[in-house]
């Protein structure tokens, strides 16, 4: 494999470590009960499309919620709020190490990749 598909492959990897990281450091530092999410104490604003212009509820509300709640070991709340908020926090917990992983051993790749040149 050629350095720059190394380096594109470890970009990508990369960008999904960053943003699984920073989902699961969120829902661990929020607080949520079945009606709000809160960060720092402050109250988050319902993010959805469909609640905020429609006024009804689609299939991933309450996510966030459901996410905050898993980080927290809540988990039967959790499951009330949206039943697929509990496995997705967990494939995406997964991908860190997975990710993490990838990281290194592309980093290793790339680097003998560079002393073979």
């Amino acid at each position: 494999m050629n350095e720059g598909s190394l380096r594109g492959r470890l970009r990508g990897n990369i960008g999904v470590l960053v943003l699984c990281s920073t989902i699961v450091l969120l829902s661990i530092l929020m607080s949520a009960d079945p009606e709000v999410a809160r960060i720092f104490g402050w109250k988050v604003p319902p993010l959805c499309v469909f609640v905020n212009v429609l006024g009804m509820e689609c299939l991933g509300c309450g996510m966030t919620r459901s996410f905050i709640l898993t980080a927290h070991g809540n988990l039967d709340a959790a499951w009330l709020l949206n039943r697929g908020g509990p496995p997705l926090w967990l494939l995406i917990a997964s991908q860190i190490p997975y990710r993490a992983l990838l990281i290194a051993r592309g980093a290793l790749q790339l680097r003998d990749t560079k002393g073979k040149s």
